[in-house]
């Protein structure tokens, strides 16, 4: 649930930044979403798609790009990603991992608007 308010925030950003740019509607947002962030995309796009009617992004399509987790290694600190049976070993000594700083990401990536046609 705590999408709610970052989807919202998305919105105004790029709403802000698109009047600033003269444009008709924003076509495409792109957001960096990692796996640690708690961010869940499918709740991100149900709200994007309640949160757009009547803005200029109404149309647009949300793209998540999202960003597995890394984990380092406290014996040979090699970076990896955990298994997908949920082992914190690494998979080169055995060691268990600590989390990184990859996969807490979470920001705008890009944009894509339309712009106003000038007379």
């Amino acid at each position: 649930m705590h999408e709610y308010g970052v989807v919202r925030q998305i919105i105004n950003i790029v709403s802000e930044k698109a009047l600033q740019a003269n444009a008709k509607s924003v076509e495409e947002i792109t957001v960096v979403v990692g796996e640690l962030t708690g961010y869940v995309g499918e709740s991100l796009q149900r709200y994007f798609g309640y949160f757009t009617e009547n803005t200029l992004c109404a149309n647009a399509e949300l793209i998540i790009e999202k960003v597995p987790a890394q984990w380092e290694c406290s014996n040979c600190h090699k970076n990896f990603i955990i298994s997908s049976a949920g082992s914190f070993a690494c998979p080169v000594c055995g060691r268990d991992g600590k989390p990184t700083e990859i996969g807490r990401e979470f920001y705008i990536k890009s944009t894509r608007i339309s712009v106003k046609s000038r007379q």
